[in-house]
């Protein structure tokens, strides 16, 4: 708002106290910003309520976004709903605009999302972005209205060539993803890309991960880092996550593990459950440095409690071992078959064990073959191990010595340190051409157990 002139001010402020509606409302718009007259909100929502009170729907507007705000007056956001309904009812677009935000939020009116839809229309068929930005997220999540990916896409559009950072981060993420239009990474980079230079976090987060993936533009690790420090800087946890993952693999960024431990802090901190469990991991000696289970222990709880299989596995394993906490084969029970019953192969390798040898839960053969075969059907070498020590004792299966060999053979091919040192043992036991036999008969099982492990990914064993 430009700045008038003395004479203005004063010709406006004459008029005001006069009883000339415009007049206050620009004498209170004056106040509000500290265009020719010093920043003031008491005053005016001096000149607000006097206009207000002659019927002014501008005037009901500007005090009800003081009472929203609680600036020059006492916040009152029952009040302010009750200002910004009288002028929404008007026409005001902005008062339909904060109408349909406040039932949003159930802010200062019950929240309805119907109503909320209702007062953010009215207020897009007028022209306002931040509306239509609003009102294309409703129709995006199916929320007052029913979902509606291109008319969601049609309102974002219209908001985003406004130029409203909210609306081209929206817009950006239908293109990425081709929610109700055809999908462009290159359109949702050129998007993302108008809101990060407004300094919208989670697009310059979003427009980051396209950098790091190649998708519609070029890949470039180390933009990608650039454009996340941003907005890890401005707060974004998902992107302070990501951070600490570039830090720890040196993709885009100088190798630090002491910075991939900062910015995993900060995400667990504001409590993300993956940057929880990467920091414990950090923390209980991943990667190197120096170890500090008590600590890796309080974060892999705190993942753990937001139920993340990864880290109930890592909080069972370290409580089995009570290395460097207090051991508690209860407590390791419990997050291991959390973890093992939500698929984590490593839990289901620990839990077979635990029942194998009666550790913290009964022994039972049982329960340990069930176990170790679903860990071994993902990939798990360990398993597989344990598995041979079954068959080799009859133990919840028939008694198979061959089998546990085949077992042992495959296991050592995957590189299990325990079945390559029991492989050495039986070669010194059984002949030259068996031993051959059973490692060319393992081999099926070590091409499907490759496939199953790549399938299943990481499983973050200590």
């Amino acid at each position: 708002m430009s700045a008038p002139s003395e004479w203005e001010v004063q010709t406006a402020l004459r008029a005001a106290e006069a009883g000339d509606v415009e007049s206050q409302v620009w004498l209170g718009n004056l106040h509000v910003h500290g265009a020719g007259v010093p920043q003031d909100y008491a005053q005016a929502a001096h000149w607000y309520r006097a206009a207000a009170a002659q019927g002014s729907a501008d005037g009901q507007y500007g005090l009800g976004m003081l009472y929203r705000t609680g600036e020059g007056v006492a916040r009152d956001p029952k009040r302010a709903a009750e200002l910004l309904l009288q002028a929404a009812r008007a026409g005001v677009a902005g008062a339909q605009s904060w109408l349909g935000e406040m039932h949003l939020d159930g802010e200062g009116v019950a929240q309805d999302y119907k109503q909320a839809a209702r007062w953010l229309r009215a207020a897009a068929e007028q022209g306002e972005a931040d509306a239509q930005c609003h009102l294309g997220m409703l129709h995006r999540d199916g929320e007052g209205v029913p979902q509606d990916f291109r008319r969601a896409a049609e309102l974002f559009q219209k908001a985003a060539h406004a130029g409203f950072a909210d609306a081209q981060c929206c817009l950006g993420e239908l293109y990425r993803y081709g929610d109700g239009v055809g999908r462009d990474c290159r359109k949702a980079a050129h998007w993302f890309g108008c809101a990060a230079e407004q300094g919208d976090a989670s697009a310059q987060h979003s427009l980051g991960m396209l950098y790091l993936d190649g998708d519609g533009v070029e890949r470039d690790p180390k933009r990608a880092a650039e454009l996340l420090r941003r907005a890890a800087d401005a707060g974004d946890v998902d992107a302070q996550r990501f951070l600490g993952a570039l830090h720890l693999d040196g993709e885009g960024v100088r190798r630090s593990r002491k910075q991939a431990v900062h910015w995993f802090r900060l995400a667990a901190e504001a409590g993300d459950d993956e940057a929880q469990f990467h920091l414990g991991r950090l923390l209980d000696g991943d990667s190197g440095g120096a170890r500090n289970a008590p600590e890796a222990q309080r974060w892999f709880r705190a993942a753990a409690e937001q139920g993340l299989p990864e880290a109930q596995m890592r909080l069972g394993a370290l409580l089995l071992a009570g290395y460097g906490v207090e051991q508690d084969l209860e407590q390791a029970a419990r997050w291991l078959g959390s973890a093992a019953e939500s698929g984590n192969r490593a839990a289901q390798m620990f839990l077979g064990r635990m029942h194998q040898e009666g550790a913290g839960v009964p022994k039972d053969a049982d329960k340990a073959v069930r176990w170790l075969r679903k860990a071994v059907a993902q990939g798990s070498a360990g398993a597989l191990f344990l598995l041979g020590r079954q068959y080799m004792d009859g133990a919840g299966v028939r008694r198979n010595r061959w089998e546990a060999c085949r077992c042992w053979a495959a296991a050592a091919e995957l590189g299990d340190e325990e079945a390559r040192r029991v492989m050495r043992t039986l070669r010194k036991e059984f002949a030259a051409e068996d031993i051959e036999r059973v490692e060319r008969q393992a081999q099926e099982r070590v091409r499907k157990m490759r496939a199953a492990a790549e399938r299943a990914g990481p499983d973050w064993r200590p």
